[in-house]
């Protein structure tokens, strides 16, 4: 069986800063962590995964079917049994979309 995949997603990479701590100790514990962001200068933590996932600050990129549908293609992929968001967009749609894909453990 392989290890617990955690999904950890902000709406920017200015965002990941605040998170590459968390992510990293994670990995230190043998968890499987992917980090969820709009595509930017993302920074590499070893032995994280990044997704860019197009996404921004604003509420109206909320809106589009294509971004739930993308958003649900992913988790569905990963299988996440922890999802944490960072910032409040993108914590509604990890949060609805992680209610939808059965993700058991979802934090904000």
């Amino acid at each position: 069986m392989g290890r617990s995949v955690v999904l950890i997603q902000v709406t920017t990479d200015l965002s990941l800063p605040f998170v590459t701590g968390m992510a990293y100790e994670l990995t230190r514990r043998g968890l499987d962590v992917h980090v969820v962001s709009s595509p930017g200068t993302a920074r590499s933590v070893r032995g994280v995964q990044y997704h860019p996932f197009p996404l921004t600050r604003d509420v109206s990129s909320l809106l589009t079917p294509t971004t739930w549908w993308r958003w649900v293609r992913l988790c569905r992929s990963l299988r996440p049994k922890l999802i944490i968001a960072g910032t409040p967009v993108a914590a509604f749609l990890a949060m609805i979309g992680g209610k939808l894909c059965r993700v058991p453990i979802r934090v904000y």
